[in-house]
């Protein structure tokens, strides 16, 4: 039987006195983030306490849309991200938000997590999209991550991406959201592109198998635009949220997301060799030897081509709870196709 919260209406007096270690006179609810935390319910937690804790959080919980939790049971989403704060947080230079409390049982697949309020950093819309500043950040900070857990041993435990369940449950997410995000991507899906997704729920596994070939690192597997949290603490001048799809994998995956995702196609064409080479100077400086620029650079190709799984199945086999998620999805797929044509993906495509 679940102890703890796993809804906003069920939080109480009592369970937060616990996680803060302070005395809690009242709190307040605000239901936050919808259309963009696809796979989990969150709030932000006003309370009244006479601790040294802050006085708002982000309390996190498990989707109430039956599609969505579905999707995060598969993928073992709860698990995986209330493992990362409980075992990898402390050992990840990339900033994550503070965690106050973690709670998950396994049996039920309920979870709650009470984290810091990044309410004061500075975001960017991703249907905007990221600016060349803001990349080379994100670049920077992306390269600490990878080069940390760089063929780190300690890692033999987190699930490849190649590892089953996740080709299967992939591959069939796919295949049922691929008729959705036509009607929903109408004006978007070139013949080229047509053609690939029909064929593309078999080149997945072979994808995800090559993409997690060593070198592997520790991914974030999310890493876009409404993840990043900017500031201008030079102590933690990015803070990076929603840590459910982490595995280990090739370091390119997360960049060739980032880019081909969260920025302007045109933008992208133009700065996404410098920002590979930049990440590639990451890598050296954080330690990592004899990961080449063309090895990379296929790497890179190959993980934009696996890129095309993001927006099909966030907006062909996920609820979309209002019209913001609707537009970020039509942009998602926009980007990949614009990616696809340019990097001459369909060339990797056709010798898989």
């Amino acid at each position: 039987m679940t102890t703890f919260p796993t809804a906003p209406a069920a939080l109480t007096n009592e369970w937060l006195a616990a996680a803060l270690g302070a005395r809690v006179e009242s709190f307040a609810v605000e239901p936050i983030g919808v259309g963009v935390g696809l796979v989990c319910d969150l709030a932000r937690v006003r309370v009244e306490h006479d601790g040294d804790a802050p006085s708002t959080f982000i309390a996190k919980f498990p989707s109430t849309s039956e599609e969505n939790r579905f999707v995060a049971l598969v993928l073992n989403m709860y698990g995986r991200e209330t493992r990362f704060y409980r075992e990898l947080a402390c050992d990840t230079p990339l900033s994550a938000p503070v965690c106050h409390a973690v709670e998950h049982d396994a049996t039920a697949d309920e979870f709650v997590l009470l984290l810091e309020d990044l309410d004061g950093a500075r975001i960017v819309d991703q249907i905007d999209g990221i600016g060349r500043a803001d990349a080379e950040l994100a670049v920077d900070q992306l390269a600490t991550l990878h080069a940390r857990w760089w063929n780190d041993p300690a890692l033999e435990s987190v699930p490849r991406l190649c590892d089953s369940p996740y080709p299967e449950a992939v591959s069939a997410a796919f295949a049922g959201a691929w008729g959705p995000i036509q009607e929903i991507c109408e004006g978007l899906v070139t013949d080229e592109v047509r053609a690939l997704g029909d064929r593309f729920p078999e080149l997945i596994p072979t994808l995800q198998r090559r993409l997690s070939e060593p070198p592997w690192t520790l991914s974030h597997g999310d890493y876009r635009l409404d993840n990043l949290f900017f500031s201008d603490d030079p102590q933690r001048p990015l803070v990076v949220i929603d840590w459910q799809l982490y595995d280990r994998s090739r370091g390119p995956r997360d960049l060739s997301y980032l880019l081909s995702q969260s920025m302007d196609p045109t933008a992208r064409a133009a700065c996404e060799r410098a920002l590979l080479e930049r990440y590639l100077g990451g890598l050296e400086a954080g330690g990592v030897r004899g990961y080449d620029v063309d090895t990379a650079w296929f790497d890179y190709r190959l993980a934009t081509l696996f890129d095309f799984v993001y927006p099909v199945i966030a907006g062909g086999g996920l609820t979309l709870a209002n019209e913001r998620a609707v537009a970020l999805v039509r942009v998602l797929f926009e980007r990949f196709v614009a990616a696809f044509e340019h990097l001459d993906c369909a060339a990797i495509a056709s010798a898989l």
